[in-house]
């Protein structure tokens, strides 16, 4: 984590942080990279400043894609969300490209200092807030400096692998893994990470052959997420808000943001469900 953080030139701790109340995962990869304790002792000091994160971090071995491995586990103070799930390095590499791919495929180690994913990056929403209408600032800020969206969740969904996607997403190899490539490449999804996603979403697609288009489908249904998902409130102007402005001779226009979904930054806590 520290080779990473200093060749990537991650910001160091802010010594005004309190480390006994960290609750996301820049601010505790921050501390822990700071603050890490002089050997032999190491972490199991209990004088070290750190003490208190570390505490609340779980040293397990985990199975994925058919092995075991330690992994470090952080979770969120309320305990419904982790925060931070690392894939514990080995003692040495071989070389740096080595230790660079195992840093690459950590979660949250592409993310800005506001846990936002760097390669996801489309709007300066700070920029955007600038000039937005006084309701709309508030919103804007927190894509921007709050670190995403949230979802509005009842409660923290059970963990969910289908082991497969639909047969609509299969029909079509080709697309499918054309639209796969191009949603990473494009940062919309992270991956491939070392460990799986509390849920893991299962795709479908659809073909509309008069456009040419192959769409993917995230089905946030069957895994049981929107269950625990409350609907955000969403307000359009309607008619009546466009009619007044409205004046003899006048020319109507019509925008549309091409994938504004994936414009929209998720709380990276809640990328764990996504």
């Amino acid at each position: 984590m520290r080779w990473h953080r200093a060749r990537t030139g991650a910001p160091p701790c802010d010594p005004e942080v309190d480390i006994k109340d960290i609750d996301d995962a820049e601010s505790a990869k921050a501390v822990l990279t700071s603050y890490y304790p002089d050997l032999p002792a190491g972490l199991q000091d209990r004088h070290t400043p750190v003490s208190p994160l570390w505490d609340r971090i779980a040293l397990s071995r985990l199975r994925f894609r058919g092995a075991k491995a330690w992994y470090a586990t952080l979770r969120s103070l309320d305990g419904a969300h982790r925060l931070l799930v690392l894939k514990v390095p080995p003692r040495s590499f071989p070389d740096n490209e080595s230790r660079w791919q195992h840093a690459r495929h950590q979660a949250t180690y592409q993310d800005d200092e506001y846990g936002r994913f760097k390669p996801g990056h489309r709007v300066d929403w700070g920029r955007w807030a600038q000039d937005a209408e006084p309701a709309d600032r508030e919103w804007l800020e927190g894509m921007n400096s709050a670190g995403g969206a949230p979802i509005s969740l009842t409660a923290t969904p059970p963990r969910y692998f289908r082991g497969g996607n639909y047969p609509s997403h299969r029909e079509m190899p080709e697309r499918a893994d054309q639209d796969f490539a191009n949603m990473l490449q494009r940062g919309v999804l992270e991956g491939p990470l070392h460990y799986r996603p509390w849920v893991v979403n299962p795709m479908g697609a659809v073909y509309l052959p008069e456009k040419d288009k192959f769409r993917t489908i995230h089905d946030c249904t069957a895994s049981g997420l929107n269950d625990h998902v409350l609907p955000d409130e969403c307000r359009y102007d309607m008619l009546e808000d466009a009619l007044p402005l409205q004046t003899p001779s006048c020319w109507q226009a019509g925008w549309d943001l091409s994938d504004a979904f994936y414009h929209q930054h998720r709380l990276q806590e809640h990328c764990d469900l996504l």
